[in-house]
């Protein structure tokens, strides 16, 4: 496989721009992103896209996202994490189990969530946390984001750790903040683990550290995971090697084109609002897809180089 994704375990303090740069000095000449930044304070799984990777970006980063969280109770932060200024620590000893329990389905579902004062939200033509430490006054907008599950894990001294999956846009810090001013007492995050991002899982990201050196592109190769995965099956189709040809050039194809009943594709109902991944008969990606109503057939919209098929 020359191109795909990685999922890598990033490491605390390592900045998402450094795993890029180093993917992209293993990559020589291709093209290398992130699929959405993991804050040097946190750790997990940071999505890398190698090649025509890259242009999925935006359909990865609609996945679900799943994270650890720990929060201290009893002090706020500037940041609403450990990096920025703290109040004093106030007494949580009248604060039980019970009480977070009883205020955790407040997360749940569609929420109105304020993003943190320092975030790369713009306002006005600016980043949010350039405006904070310029000492500018500001307001943020509440935006709906998406919280899938939300569950205690542990509490003792002051320190929660909550297990969230949530949508995208959503701030696991600010989570911590209002849960802090729901139990009246203040809180902000003390550590974030991303566990999940869509199908990459924590349990299976790679660990670039168990490299003696910086590893080689050849190295890194055997852990490319095709761009098929973030698309269910209901959501590709697979086509006929007559037929690749024509989806290369960029030609429509129809329902008569496509080859139903394989294991590396299932879809049969077609919508305007969803994309599809066009395999061929191994599951290899040749291109993405969108359903045209007027038309009823499928336009590609990203066709996969031949010189990059996702098998070699």
């Amino acid at each position: 496989m020359k191109w795909g994704f990685l999922n890598i375990n990033k490491p605390l303090r390592a900045t998402s721009r450094d795993i890029v740069n180093g993917v992209s000095r293993s990559a020589k000449s291709r093209k290398v992103g992130h699929t959405g930044t993991l804050d040097p304070l946190a750790q997990g799984v940071l999505v890398v896209g190698i090649g025509p990777a890259t242009r999925l970006t935006e359909h990865v980063q609609s996945t679900r996202k799943g994270y650890l969280a720990r929060f201290r109770l009893g002090q706020t932060s500037t940041t609403d994490d450990g990096e920025g200024e703290l109040t004093p620590q106030v007494s949580t000893s009248h604060i039980s189990e019970a009480d977070i329990r009883a205020v955790l389905p407040n997360f749940l579902g569609t929420i109105q969530q304020i993003p943190p004062r320092f975030s790369a939200i713009h306002v006005s033509g600016r980043r949010a946390y350039d405006l904070a430490r310029s000492g500018a006054e500001f307001e943020l907008a509440a935006r709906p984001v998406e919280i899938h599950a939300i569950e205690l894990l542990s509490f003792r001294d002051s320190e929660i750790e909550l297990r969230i999956e949530c949508g995208s846009g959503t701030y696991v810090r600010s989570i911590g903040r209002d849960l802090g001013e729901m139990l009246g007492c203040g809180a902000y995050m003390t550590a974030l683990t991303r566990t999940l991002v869509g199908p990459f899982r924590i349990e299976e990201s790679l660990a670039l550290d168990q490299f003696t050196g910086p590893p080689t592109f050849e190295e890194l190769q055997p852990h490319l995971i095709s761009p098929t995965v973030i698309f269910p099956l209901e959501q590709r189709v697979v086509v006929a090697s007559a037929t690749i040809l024509r989806v290369r050039q960029g030609q429509t194809i129809g329902r008569s084109d496509l080859i139903e009943g394989s294991m590396w594709g299932q879809a049969t109902e077609f919508s305007p609002a969803l994309p599809y991944c066009i395999v061929d008969e191994s599951g290899a990606m040749i291109a993405l897809a969108e359903h045209r109503l007027e038309t009823g057939r499928l336009h590609p919209k990203l066709v996969v180089p031949q010189e990059l098929d996702a098998t070699t």
